[in-house]
């Protein structure tokens, strides 16, 4: 649906410096002529994680519409799905889809957010077999003020670069393994405490100004996470990512663990940002230079803005022709 209807849209799916779009979390609306309250909307579908292992591939749907959400300053409303399975009447089917509803309602009902409507969409298959067991939810988000919200560029030279959450070392439906054509049956799980207490912090972080840009980490990782946010900010940044749990290299660029964003914390305003002991911040680096260059004890990225813009919008024009 056209986003420019009643250009009431403020934060727009596209977001960065002019000419340098990348990849935003959520849009936000300004539905209100006379007032700064705002709505937040985002989607999410992890269709990959579900065939692995529903009732976990369940809980990540609404734990990522959640922090896309999140991510803009937006506190979770409500949400709406779309679930889109096999032919039920076949007992492997109807097992994913109870496991994947069972996942999600769990967290849904955790966190106190209805799921008043929703649409599913059976027998979805052919004689070669059933599509991948694909939930999508679209959530809404309350804006307590709209002149608040962030988008996932970065903005300022010097700022610092933290990750807000804990990674885990499972990658089972990883965007990662899949390039790699790797398997695991390990999907990472769901932390509803630790979910609650990042929102806390990242929503809270954002309202009081400490956090001007942020983007959860959700497929490739933390370095698909940072080189949106790059691409966006068309601007370096210096990474070091050996604090991020105790794994190899490449899970830690690359896992998917839920519940996590990198934040850009505006200088000087880095003790703004709320405090949680369930919710994990580790500083990672800072804003500036002509790279991204992402390391631990050896230099393991080093890409300028203008080399990941290419790749980011390549496929398409590929695609399209």
């Amino acid at each position: 649906y056209d986003h420019e209807v009643r250009a009431s849209t403020v934060i727009k799916p596209l977001q960065g410096k002019l000419g340098h779009w990348s990849h935003g979390d959520a849009a936000v609306l300004k539905p209100v002529e006379d007032s700064f309250r705002g709505l937040g909307l985002a989607v999410a579908s992890n269709p990959y994680a579900v065939a692995i292992d529903p009732y976990r591939g369940g809980k990540l749907t609404i734990d990522e519409t959640c922090r896309n959400l999140a991510a803009v300053g937006a506190a979770p409303h409500s949400f709406t799905d779309c679930l889109n399975f096999g032919n039920p009447e076949k007992p492997d089917r109807l097992w994913l889809f109870r496991e994947c509803v069972r996942g999600m309602g769990e967290v849904a009902s955790a966190l106190n957010i209805p799921i008043p409507s929703g649409n599913v969409s059976l027998y979805n298959e052919a004689v070669s077999g059933a599509v991948l067991p694909t939930p999508t939810v679209l959530g809404c988000g309350i804006v307590s003020d709209i002149r608040r919200c962030v988008t996932t560029d970065l903005k300022h030279e010097g700022n610092m670069l933290a990750v807000v959450g804990a990674a885990s070392p499972e990658m089972g439906g990883s965007e990662y393994y899949r390039m790699t054509k790797s398997y695991s049956s390990k999907v990472p799980d769901v932390d509803i405490a630790a979910l609650r207490a990042g929102m806390d912090v990242v929503i809270g972080g954002i309202e009081r100004g400490a956090i001007v840009a942020c983007h959860d980490i959700s497929d490739g990782g933390v370095a698909v996470a940072l080189a949106e946010m790059c691409i966006g900010g068309d601007i370096g940044a210096e990474v070091d990512i050996s604090k991020l749990g105790d794994m190899r290299s490449d899970a830690r660029l690359f896992n998917e663990a839920p519940s996590r964003w990198v934040v850009e914390l505006r200088k000087g305003k880095e003790k703004l940002l709320p405090k949680d002991r369930k919710a994990k911040v580790t500083r990672i680096g800072t804003v500036g230079g002509g790279a991204l260059r992402i390391g631990a004890s050896k230099t393991l990225v080093d890409v300028c803005p203008d080399d990941l813009a290419e790749a980011f919008n390549r496929p398409f024009w590929k695609v399209m022709g």
